[in-house]
């Protein structure tokens, strides 16, 4: 009989590996993972159209004002001076003039408004930046009001929901001079 004096086949395949044969290995097991590993949903930033419900009431008494004029302007404390919209007695005048938004008669109004969205490393949620518009708000007998939307960011999933954002605005009569 012959005696096998060669090494043993299972000791052929345990030889040291070389740099390019880890190098495969290591890239056939970041494909592996990579493909295991669910993607990266990423946000955007984009707009988002919201309807605004307005409502608008004597503080005094708790009725709702029908025929109140309504606006919303954009407006930032950081804008630069010439965008900043003239807020004076003849802006609120003109207003008053306005046929474009007016309270009905349970003291309501809707308008849309368009506003930036973001997402960022501290929110994955988009949200909307709701803190640089303000409604104004003129009637006829009553002093003019000038109030934000909101002061803060909203989740559009949250405005979606929702379908409207809601703002009360309440007047006091103009004193009698």
């Amino acid at each position: 009989m012959n005696a096998d004096t060669s090494t043993p086949v299972s000791r052929k395949w345990l030889r040291p590996l070389t740099l390019v044969e880890w190098l495969v290995i290591i890239a056939l097991i970041a494909v592996l993972i990579a493909l295991l590993v669910p993607p990266v949903k990423w946000g955007a930033s984009g707009f988002i159209d919201v309807p605004i419900r307005i409502f608008v009431f004597d503080v005094i008494e708790g009725r709702p004002i029908k025929g109140a004029h309504v606006a919303i302007i954009r407006y930032s404390p950081d804008m630069p001076k010439a965008e900043f919209p003239a807020i004076t007695a003849a802006f609120f005048d003109e207003l008053r003039t306005s046929q474009d938004h007016q309270t009905d008669d349970r003291g309501s109004t809707i308008i849309t408004e368009t506003f930036m969205t973001e997402v960022n490393y501290k929110s994955p949620e988009q949200f909307a930046l709701l803190f640089n518009r303000w409604v104004v708000v003129a009637a006829d007998g009553f002093e003019p009001v000038m109030t934000p939307v909101r002061h803060d960011t909203e989740r559009t999933a949250k405005i979606r929901k929702r379908g409207e954002l809601v703002v009360a605005v309440g007047l006091v009569k103009t004193a009698k001079r």
